[in-house]
């Protein structure tokens, strides 16, 4: 069946960049926040609530960025194998296309010529 499986390489690229770079961004802002103490982001109310929002989310902000990175290295080895079928597809292609004869076209609208040694009866 035709147009079953279809893997936009291009499309797919752009997906393992963004998922990659939002896991790095993660571990940035989680960095950036363990590292900011509470008496440095402004006023008392702001500092309290970045302190509170460290302590809660930062296991779950790591293990988001853990699993992502994971997903990016499932993600670069399935678009690796599926170039290498690709390439390994043309290359068959070309070597059957190589081995079959090379006759000319029919011209639209003619009838093939017949068999050799087949009779015409009319």
């Amino acid at each position: 069946m035709t147009g079953e499986l279809y893997l936009d390489i291009d499309a797919f690229s752009g997906l393992i960049h963004t998922l990659d770079t939002a896991a790095e961004d993660m571990t940035s802002a989680n960095k950036k926040l363990a590292d900011a103490d509470a008496g440095n982001l402004g006023s008392s109310g702001l500092d309290k609530a970045a302190d509170n929002f460290r302590n809660r989310w930062k296991y779950g902000i790591e293990q988001i960025a853990e699993s992502t990175s994971k997903m990016v290295e499932g993600l670069e080895l399935t678009h690796k194998l599926y170039a290498e079928q690709e390439r390994i597809n043309a290359g068959a292609l070309d070597t059957i296309g190589g081995a079959l004869p090379s006759t000319p076209a029919p011209e639209p609208g003619s009838s093939p010529a017949p068999a050799p040694g087949a009779s015409l009866d009319l």
